[in-house]
């Protein structure tokens, strides 16, 4: 039986939520991507990084993940230490997006098709392919509407999109990974949730 199935593409909206522990009160800019077309794509992405992510160790997961990381944590006695915390303005807008996509595809070949790798799985070219696709179409000529106007996002990646945040985690990380931070002697504790930094030191 043939069915005819309708598929209406969605148009993003540009809002603002206001940053009320701000102040002055601020706004971050949201672009809800939930609806758009290219949506299907983005999650796809999401889906694939997830275990890569999970990975990273100086990627905290949540309030329970930072809880049992501090709870394995030993500190020298008679040394003293500093808590340091940071917050990436503007993280996700100041990603150059070109970059950040070839990052990620080279994190997906050190994941799953290097020789090496722990987690290697039959990863062929045209998956490969189909994802590097996927990545394209997910994250670049964003569209969205704002006061009845289009427009065309030129820089980074937008909130709203659903592997944003996985992108930003493996850029972050892999300037982390490239630093050493984990292994700095002068560093006991280092993590990071998305943009929100916080290091023992």
């Amino acid at each position: 039986e043939n069915k005819t199935f309708k598929t209406a593409g969605v148009i993003p909206r540009f809002y603002g939520i206001p940053k009320i522990h701000k102040n002055p009160a601020g706004f971050r800019p949201i672009i809800p991507c939930h609806s758009a077309l290219q949506n299907p794509c983005s999650k796809l992405i999401s889906k694939v990084l997830k275990p890569i992510i999970q990975s990273a160790p100086a990627i905290i997961h949540g309030s329970k993940d930072l809880a049992i990381k501090f709870s394995q944590l030993q500190l020298a006695p008679g040394r003293r230490w500093y808590i340091v915390t940071g917050d990436v303005v503007a993280f996700y807008p100041n990603i150059p997006l070109d970059k950040c996509l070839e990052i990620t595809l080279g994190f997906l070949t050190e994941w799953y098709c290097d020789e090496q790798s722990d987690h290697k799985w039959d990863f062929s070219n045209r998956a490969k392919l189909v994802f590097q696709q996927c990545l394209e179409v997910g994250n670049t000529e964003l569209i969205c509407t704002f006061q009845n106007e289009y427009y065309l996002q030129l820089n980074g990646l937008a909130m709203g999109v659903a592997d944003s945040p996985d992108l930003a985690n493996l850029y972050g990380w892999y300037f982390e990974r490239e630093n050493n931070v984990l292994n700095d002697p002068m560093i006991a504790f280092y993590g990071r949730y998305i943009d929100d930094c916080l290091a023992i030191v």
